[in-house]
């Protein structure tokens, strides 16, 4: 309860007037809250274009003391000369929009009423969860529902759940049980209300920001977090198709075809008690979605465990997995697991000239003034992995050299060893 009184003091009642988004004129209110120090979120069809947002103003505190009085409101203008984003309730193609708005306000009143940065989780709530909405209802002051509100449908876009809400609500933030905001409040549907979640904002704002917007690059900064279904990398570099709204976020959900992303992870002494570890690594390798992992500090045994883990568990990914040396499970090496639904890994010989590198020993470099009392410098030398995959609708192949370097300094014998192989080489 306190986190939520204190997410609470973000939130704000907007008032607006001027000609609306569907072209009528008038006065109309809404809520809104900080997603920065000075930057605030609502609904499009609350603010729908530059000219009602510099009429408009942030009512904060507009809320009831214990003893039933008003607290000391305070009026906070908004800027969109400064920063202005929006994503309409209709796209230019006429598909459905994101119905959102971001718009910079006057001074920074988020360092007094704090604010709240987003998660691009796609999945940050499951089916039958609790949501919480703080909201200005009808103009009223600020009301919380923590009741008859559990989801009740949900897709990679949008979150439905039975919280009670009313006009004026539009523009809320929608939190999980752990305050933390996942989706934007912006319709009511026939037996539920319904909010646009967070990450198919960052998808949608990531690709203006590519397209050169000034606005969407600066806030890209305010989300946080890895969206399960779009990678760590989000949907940087894909190029998606349609004008903008709700169809574009699909076509860049649906364009994994365009990269590969590759992750190298030393886990430390993952070899030693995985089992202990597996499922947080395994939520890790879910939300990040990337295509090949490489684990250092690892093993066979423990890599096994953690692809059996993922489709079990989570059965969303079909994982492989190949050691890059021969080793008993005690001991520590590299493995690499990849996703056999985008790429496909196989393991090739070295060519010979290479080879013969991979069997010097430390006593070969005298010329460098090394010690050299430690013979063989690789006890066992990387595998060379040869991955196949398709890069919008081409044939791709490249090789991958996984390789775990120790620091310099690391003991007598290691670095001895290997500053007198990489130096040559």
């Amino acid at each position: 309860m306190e986190e939520g009184a204190a997410r609470s003091c973000a939130v704000c009642k907007i008032e607006a007037s001027g000609i609306d988004y569907e072209g009528n004129s008038g006065s109309w209110s809404g809520t809104g809250f900080l997603v920065a120090p000075g930057i605030l979120c609502t609904n499009h069809h609350v603010i729908n274009n530059r000219d009602v947002a510099a009429r408009s103003r942030g009512l904060f505190d507009f809320a009831a003391l214990p003893d039933g009085s008003v607290r000391q409101v305070s009026t906070v203008r908004l800027r969109p000369d400064k920063l202005f984003w929006t994503s309409p309730v209709v796209a230019e193609d006429g598909s459905g929009g994101l119905d959102a708005m971001f718009v910079a306000v006057d001074g920074d009143p988020g360092t007094t009423f704090s604010h709240m940065s987003l998660l691009r989780q796609t999945f940050s709530v499951g089916d039958k969860d609790k949501l919480n909405i703080i909201q200005h209802p009808s103009g009223r002051l600020k009301e919380v529902r923590i009741r008859d509100n559990t989801v009740t449908w949900q897709d990679a876009r949008v979150v439905r759940y039975e919280s009670d809400t009313e006009a004026g609500s539009s523009g809320a933030p929608v939190f999980n049980d752990a305050w933390e905001p996942v989706a934007l409040h912006h319709a009511a549907q026939e037996k539920s209300n319904e909010g646009i979640k967070f990450s198919a904002l960052a998808t949608a704002i990531e690709q203006d920001s590519q397209n050169g917007d000034k606005n969407a690059r600066q806030l890209m900064t305010l989300f946080r977090g890895a969206d399960e279904l779009m990678g760590f990398f989000g949907s940087l570099g894909r190029t998606v198709s349609g004008n903008g709204g709700m169809e574009r976020v699909v076509s860049a959900y649906s364009r994994e075809d365009q990269d590969v992303d590759i992750g190298f992870w030393n886990i430390e002494w993952f070899n030693r008690r995985w089992e202990e570890k597996l499922d947080s690594v395994a939520r890790i390798v879910v939300e990040m979605n990337l295509d090949i992992w490489v684990f250092v500090e690892s093993s066979q045994e423990a890599t096994d465990a953690l692809a059996r883990h993922l489709a079990e568990k989570y059965n969303v990914l079909t994982w492989r997995v190949f050691a890059s040396q021969d080793a008993a499970p005690e001991l520590q090496i590299t493995t690499v697991m990849w996703n056999s639904a985008t790429v496909e890994v196989s393991q090739l010989a070295w060519p010979e000239k290479v080879h013969r590198w991979f069997n010097v020993s430390s006593r070969d470099f005298g010329s460098l003034g090394l010690e050299a009392v430690h013979g063989k410098v690789f006890d066992r030398f990387p595998a060379l992995f040869q991955v196949n995959t398709r890069l919008a609708g081409a044939a791709s192949r490249f090789n991958l050299v996984p390789i775990h370097l120790k620091a310099k300094d690391e003991g007598s014998c290691a670095g001895a060893r290997r500053r007198g192989c990489w130096l040559r080489l």
